[in-house]
């Protein structure tokens, strides 16, 4: 078997493999890593860069974002 049908075949099984865990509700991406959960209602699953932004927020005890402040649905 060539090298460059095994490196394509190795991709495609990537792929497939790729799981999303859904959409995050604060800034509305794909979420392809293990989601966090929101410390605004300890429930909703939101991505981990956003998680960490409601973290510093909560440290600073101020806004991070440009984007108005969103609430939990």
């Amino acid at each position: 078997m060539n090298t460059e049908k095994r490196e394509k075949e190795l991709i495609k099984e990537n792929k497939m493999k790729e799981e999303t865990h859904g959409t995050c509700p604060r800034c509305e991406k794909e979420m392809t890593t293990f989601p966090a959960l929101s410390r605004r209602d300890n429930k909703t699953d939101i991505c981990g860069d956003c998680g960490q932004v409601e973290a510093m927020e909560d440290y600073y005890k101020e806004r991070w974002t440009d984007k108005v402040y969103w609430e939990v649905k």
